[in-house]
């Protein structure tokens, strides 16, 4: 890894942030192994499992070490080994995990790198919510799982599907005014992690520039601090159909998160409004955050990132980028995460 101009700046309450620049150790070129175009991914163990966008076959899998075998599994059906409708990639132990919303199942993916294969088994019945942004496994009989449409931001949950505990809106001065209903079209959560120790919850919001850090205790979920990068968008109207629209000029941007160990968790953050990211997009920075909600480091990668996944086995973080082809970036972050 390549590392420049350390930096040493303060937030707006005095905290102490470091800046860096890094560099990817290595690629993968996923055109290369008739990997197009993906949503999302995870790393399980060494298998590198990705969602394909418009393919016959739903996921590709791309086994990492040794000859680099790729193959292709799952289709979209009826079928006892299909799936009707995909809502979400997860990983738990690595074992990747998918979400049905037309049984309103959780499925966990076998993966047979030898026989090139991948098949589904059920593991955990999904509640009543119409939509799973994002969705972590906690342990082997409860989950945590954002939602769409609904009353609440996200909620924590048996296998069998009844809600333990869940984080309602917020209540901030524009939106309270209007129905849950309409303001979940603004709270859409990009992604959650979740502490290796199962106690700390961190929720990161796509159009918000707003992280919520959380804790996780006698089975109650919690906020514990709200990160707001930028001012809650504006509201321009409210459509016939309830849902809010926003000014985009106001909008920042926090895409991704994910668990690094049980001192960080990384977010991948865009300052930028939205009106100006289509027309000249910065590159996004990687910000390391403890699980209280301090920001410790802001890296800044030499490419522009869609999304990130850090795999506890092989210390590295991988980060998906689209343009001008699918690759993925791994970085060597343990100097950064083991001080």
């Amino acid at each position: 890894m390549i590392a420049t101009s350390c930096q040493l700046t303060q937030d707006g309450k005095g905290a102490k942030v470091q800046t860096d620049t890094i560099v990817s150790e290595s690629t993968i070129n996923l055109e290369h192994f008739d990997i197009f175009n993906i949503s999302r991914f995870v790393i399980a163990n060494d298998v590198l499992v990705a969602q394909n966008i418009n393919d016959e076959k739903e996921f590709s899998f791309l086994l990492l070490q040794r000859d680099s075998i790729s193959f292709k599994a799952i289709t979209v059906g009826q079928g006892p080994q299909e799936i009707s409708s995909f809502s979400c990639l997860t990983c738990y132990n690595d074992t990747p995990y998918i979400i049905d919303m037309s049984s309103k199942n959780v499925y966990k993916i076998g993966i047979n790198t030898a026989n090139k294969s991948a098949q589904i088994k059920y593991y955990a019945q999904y509640p009543y919510m119409l939509m799973a942004m994002s969705t972590q496994i906690v342990d082997n009989y409860r989950y945590i799982t954002s939602t769409y449409n609904d009353s609440c931001l996200f909620m924590y949950c048996d296998t069998v599907g009844n809600v333990i505990s869940s984080i309602p809106y917020p209540q901030e001065s524009e939106l309270s005014k209007y129905p849950t209903i309409s303001q979940s079209s603004i709270w859409g959560t990009s992604s959650l992690a979740v502490s290796p120790d199962n106690k700390r919850v961190v929720a990161a919001y796509r159009h918000e520039g707003i992280m919520l850090f959380c804790s996780l205790a006698d089975e109650k979920l919690q906020i514990v601090k709200k990160d707001v990068k930028e001012n809650l968008c504006h509201v321009k109207n409210v459509d016939e159909m309830g849902y809010i629209n926003t000014r985009p000029s106001d909008v920042a941007h926090v895409f991704s998160s994910t668990t690094i160990n049980d001192k960080y968790v990384a977010l991948l953050y865009s300052g930028q409004p939205k009106d100006e990211r289509k027309k000249a997009p910065n590159i996004k920075e990687i910000l390391l955050y403890t699980w209280s909600g301090d920001l410790v480091w802001r890296l800044q990668p030499d490419v522009d990132i869609e999304q990130l996944y850090y795999s506890k086995n092989t210390k590295k973080l991988y980060a998906l980028t689209k343009e001008p082809e699918a690759m993925i970036h791994v970085y060597d972050i343990e100097k950064y995460v083991n001080e």
